[in-house]
Protein backbone atom coordinates (compact mmCIF):
# COMPACT_ATOMS: atom_id res chain seq x y z
CA UNK A 1 0.00 0.00 0.00
CA UNK A 2 2.98 2.46 0.89
CA UNK A 3 4.78 1.93 -2.56
CA UNK A 4 0.75 2.03 -4.29
CA UNK A 5 0.90 5.48 -2.65
CA UNK A 6 4.36 6.87 -3.47
CA UNK A 7 4.15 5.82 -6.93
CA UNK A 8 0.45 7.59 -7.35
CA UNK A 9 0.84 10.01 -4.90
CA UNK A 10 0.07 13.10 -7.21
CA UNK A 11 -3.43 10.87 -8.75
CA UNK A 12 -4.39 10.09 -5.29
CA UNK A 13 -4.24 14.13 -4.22
CA UNK A 14 -5.94 14.97 -7.65
CA UNK A 15 -8.84 12.99 -6.81
CA UNK A 16 -9.11 13.92 -2.96
CA UNK A 17 -9.32 17.57 -4.09
CA UNK A 18 -12.00 16.61 -7.03
CA UNK A 19 -13.61 14.54 -3.80
CA UNK A 20 -12.78 16.72 -1.35
CA UNK A 21 -16.94 16.99 0.40
CA UNK A 22 -17.06 13.74 0.13
CA UNK A 23 -13.93 12.71 1.89
CA UNK A 24 -14.80 16.08 4.78
CA UNK A 25 -17.97 13.56 5.18
CA UNK A 26 -16.31 10.56 5.67
CA UNK A 27 -13.97 11.54 7.84
CA UNK A 28 -15.55 13.59 10.01
CA UNK A 29 -18.15 10.30 10.30
CA UNK A 30 -15.29 7.83 11.39
CA UNK A 31 -13.91 10.76 13.56
CA UNK A 32 -17.05 10.97 15.75
CA UNK A 33 -17.34 7.24 15.70
CA UNK A 34 -13.90 6.40 16.75
CA UNK A 35 -14.04 9.53 19.71
CA UNK A 36 -17.17 7.79 20.77
CA UNK A 37 -15.84 4.35 20.59
CA UNK A 38 -12.20 5.53 22.44
CA UNK A 39 -13.44 7.92 25.11
CA UNK A 40 -16.75 6.12 26.09
CA UNK A 41 -16.37 3.07 25.04
CA UNK A 42 -20.25 2.65 23.27
CA UNK A 43 -20.88 2.31 19.59
CA UNK A 44 -22.68 4.98 17.40
CA UNK A 45 -25.46 2.44 17.29
CA UNK A 46 -25.38 2.96 21.39
CA UNK A 47 -25.21 6.51 21.15
CA UNK A 48 -28.15 7.28 18.34
CA UNK A 49 -30.12 4.25 20.77
CA UNK A 50 -29.88 6.93 23.41
CA UNK A 51 -30.43 10.54 21.42
CA UNK A 52 -33.66 8.16 20.18
CA UNK A 53 -34.91 7.45 23.66
CA UNK A 54 -34.09 10.96 24.76
CA UNK A 55 -36.43 12.40 21.70
CA UNK A 56 -33.22 14.07 20.55
CA UNK A 57 -33.53 16.50 24.07
CA UNK A 58 -30.97 17.09 26.69
CA UNK A 59 -32.09 14.58 29.91
CA UNK A 60 -31.90 17.39 32.16
CA UNK A 61 -33.46 20.46 30.50
CA UNK A 62 -35.47 18.86 28.20
CA UNK A 63 -34.15 21.06 25.10
CA UNK A 64 -32.33 20.53 21.63
CA UNK A 65 -28.51 21.68 21.96
CA UNK A 66 -28.63 24.78 20.41
CA UNK A 67 -24.86 25.31 20.50
CA UNK A 68 -22.94 25.81 16.81
CA UNK A 69 -19.60 24.09 16.53
CA UNK A 70 -16.80 25.61 14.05
CA UNK A 71 -18.61 24.60 11.08
CA UNK A 72 -21.63 26.36 12.43
CA UNK A 73 -23.27 23.64 12.60
CA UNK A 74 -25.27 22.18 15.47
CA UNK A 75 -23.37 20.16 17.62
CA UNK A 76 -24.44 16.32 18.67
CA UNK A 77 -25.66 16.31 22.78
CA UNK A 78 -22.74 15.62 25.03
CA UNK A 79 -22.21 12.25 26.52
CA UNK A 80 -22.66 12.33 30.03
CA UNK A 81 -20.66 9.51 31.78
CA UNK A 82 -19.17 8.98 35.68
CA UNK A 83 -15.91 10.66 36.18
CA UNK A 84 -14.58 7.69 38.27
CA UNK A 85 -16.58 4.42 36.67
CA UNK A 86 -16.32 5.56 33.23
CA UNK A 87 -19.98 4.43 32.73
CA UNK A 88 -22.22 6.23 30.09
CA UNK A 89 -25.53 8.21 31.86
CA UNK A 90 -27.31 9.78 29.27
CA UNK A 91 -26.89 12.91 26.55
CA UNK A 92 -27.01 16.50 27.63
CA UNK A 93 -26.45 19.65 25.60
CA UNK A 94 -23.75 21.72 26.53
CA UNK A 95 -25.10 24.47 29.17
CA UNK A 96 -26.01 21.66 31.46
CA UNK A 97 -23.09 19.24 30.73
CA UNK A 98 -20.71 22.20 31.52
CA UNK A 99 -22.96 22.82 34.47
CA UNK A 100 -22.56 19.38 35.86
CA UNK A 101 -18.86 19.77 35.04
CA UNK A 102 -18.45 22.81 37.23
CA UNK A 103 -20.55 21.56 39.86
CA UNK A 104 -17.94 18.84 40.33
CA UNK A 105 -20.82 16.34 39.84
CA UNK A 106 -21.31 17.05 43.46
CA UNK A 107 -25.36 16.34 44.29
CA UNK A 108 -24.78 18.56 47.68
CA UNK A 109 -23.20 21.38 45.34
CA UNK A 110 -26.14 21.25 43.51
CA UNK A 111 -28.59 21.10 45.96
CA UNK A 112 -26.86 23.97 47.92
CA UNK A 113 -26.58 25.90 44.47
CA UNK A 114 -30.46 25.38 44.17
CA UNK A 115 -31.53 26.74 47.39
CA UNK A 116 -29.26 29.64 47.01
CA UNK A 117 -31.39 30.58 44.17
CA UNK A 118 -34.52 29.89 45.69
CA UNK A 119 -33.38 32.54 48.58
CA UNK A 120 -32.66 35.20 45.62
CA UNK A 121 -35.76 34.60 43.98
CA UNK A 122 -37.63 34.51 47.38
CA UNK A 123 -36.55 37.69 47.96
CA UNK A 124 -37.70 39.13 44.70
CA UNK A 125 -41.36 37.90 45.76
CA UNK A 126 -41.16 39.59 48.78
CA UNK A 127 -40.45 42.67 47.23
CA UNK A 128 -43.28 41.85 44.71
CA UNK A 129 -45.84 41.49 47.60
CA UNK A 130 -45.43 44.84 48.84
CA UNK A 131 -46.60 45.87 45.59
CA UNK A 132 -49.63 43.47 45.87
CA UNK A 133 -48.04 41.47 42.38
CA UNK A 134 -46.46 38.03 41.86
CA UNK A 135 -43.03 37.85 41.21
CA UNK A 136 -42.87 35.54 38.32
CA UNK A 137 -40.10 33.54 39.38
CA UNK A 138 -42.42 30.74 38.87
CA UNK A 139 -41.48 28.29 41.83
CA UNK A 140 -43.79 26.07 42.34
CA UNK A 141 -42.53 26.11 46.19
CA UNK A 142 -42.25 29.40 46.42
CA UNK A 143 -44.18 30.36 49.82
CA UNK A 144 -44.40 33.71 49.21
CA UNK A 145 -46.13 33.82 45.85
CA UNK A 146 -48.29 30.82 46.78
CA UNK A 147 -50.11 33.01 49.53
CA UNK A 148 -50.87 35.91 47.33
CA UNK A 149 -53.85 33.72 45.64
Amino acid sequence: AKRYYIKNIEKIKAYRIKNKERFKEASQKYSKQYKIKSIYGISIEHYNDLLQKQDGLCAICLKPETRKGKSGKIDSLAIDHNHQTNEVRELLCHRCNVCLGLLNDDPLLFEKSKDYLIKWSNKQCEESVLEDKKCGAGLEDCETCNNLV
